[in-house]
C-alpha cells in the first residue's frame, strides 16, 4: 500500500501477507410448488376425443406437505388434495358444451408454509362435430432453410400451431386446418420460435436486430422485446441459433443453442440461458 499513486511514499511495513478464509455455501433458493405440466389440452372430436390427463405436484423442498387443488369450471373435475409426489387427475366432461374452445384454470396450494405462491394448470377443451381436415390450408414457409424446422411451434392448451415468415406470426387450427389469426411484428424477420408451459406466452427470434420478441397468446399481441447486452450477438449470427423453453424451480427461462460472449480479451461460445420474459443471463452451458 502506498500514499501516493505513483507509490513514493509506502506505507511501513507493506506489502503485508493476512490469512483470509472464505466459507463457500450452494444457493438454496426458496421452496416452490413444482406441477409435471402446467397447461393441458383436451378434445372431442367425431374421430377420437382426450379428456383425461394425471400430473404428479411435488414440494421442491422434498418435505411430505400436502396439497389442495381447485377447478374453476364445472366442466373440470380436480383431485381435491393429495401429498408431494401425488398425482392431481384431471377429468373435463363436454355434455351441453358448445362447440369452440373452453378454457378453465386448476389452482393448487400447499400446506408447507414455507411455499406462498400458489400455482396453477390451465386447460383447454376444444368441442366440435365435424371431422378434422388433413393438412393446413396456408402453411407459412420460412425463407431460412437452415433453421426451417424450429420455426413452428404447438400450444399446450389450444389446438393451435404457431409458425414464422418475415414479419408475420401465424396460428394455425390443428382440426380446421385454417389460418384463424397472424401477428404482425413490423420490421421483423422473424425465425425460431417456442411457446411456453402453460400457452400464455410466445417467443421468437427477431434476426433483423438480433431480439427476442414475446407474445402474450391471451391476446394475441406484442408484449415487449428484448436484446443480449451480455453477448457478442448481431442479428445475422441469430439464423444458425435455437431457442427452446424450460421452466427451471419454478423460473422460466429461454436455453439457446450457442452464443459468444465477452471473456477477457477475447470471447467464448456459451449455451446461454436467460430468463424468458426479460433476457436476463441467469447461466450457461
Amino acid at each position: 500500500a502506498c500514499f501516493d499513486m505513483a507509490c513514493d511514499r509506502p506505507v511501513a511495513g507493506s506489502p503485508k501477507q493476512v490469512a483470509v478464509t472464505y466459507s463457500a455455501k450452494a444457493a438454496n433458493p426458496s421452496a416452490t410448488l413444482l406441477l409435471s405440466d402446467r397447461g393441458v389440452a383436451f378434445a372431442s372430436v367425431p374421430s377420437a376425443s382426450q379428456l383425461s390427463r394425471s400430473l404428479i405436484v411435488r414440494d421442491s423442498s422434498g418435505a411430505a406437505s400436502d396439497w389442495t387443488a381447485n377447478s374453476n369450471a364445472a366442466w373440470l373435475s380436480a383431485t381435491k388434495s393429495g401429498t408431494s409426489g401425488g398425482s392431481l387427475n384431471l377429468v373435463a366432461n363436454p355434455s351441453g358444451l358448445s362447440n369452440g374452445f373452453h378454457m378453465a384454470t386448476v389452482t393448487v396450494t400447499s400446506s408447507n408454509p414455507s411455499i406462498s405462491t400458489a400455482e396453477s394448470v390451465r386447460v383447454g377443451l376444444y368441442i366440435s362435430d365435424t371431422a378434422s381436415a388433413s393438412t393446413l390450408s396456408a402453411p407459412t414457409w420460412n425463407l431460412h432453410e437452415s433453421i426451417a424446422d424450429t420455426t413452428y411451434a404447438v400450444d399446450p392448451i389450444r389446438p393451435l400451431i404457431y409458425s414464422t415468415q418475415g414479419s408475420t406470426i401465424a396460428a394455425h387450427h390443428v382440426h380446421s386446418g385454417e389460418r384463424v389469426t397472424t401477428v404482425n411484428v413490423e420490421g421483423a424477420d422473424l425465425g425460431g420460435v417456442a411457446v411456453n408451459d402453460d400457452g400464455s406466452r410466445l417467443y421468437a427470434l427477431n434476426y433483423f436486430n438480433g431480439t427476442v420478441v414475446v407474445v402474450d397468446l391471451d391476446k394475441m399481441s406484442v408484449l415487449h422485446s428484448y436484446g443480449f447486452p451480455q453477448l457478442l450477438m448481431m442479428g445475422e449470427e441469430l439464423k444458425n441459433k435455437r431457442i427452446a423453453y424450460a421452466r427451471v424451480h419454478g423460473q422460466p427461462v429461454l436455453l439457446m443453442s450457442f452464443a459468444r460472449q465477452p471473456f477477457g480479451d477475447t470471447d467464448r461460445v456459451i449455451s446461454p440461458l436467460i430468463k424468458a420474459d426479460t433476457g436476463e443471463l441467469i447461466g450457461a452451458l
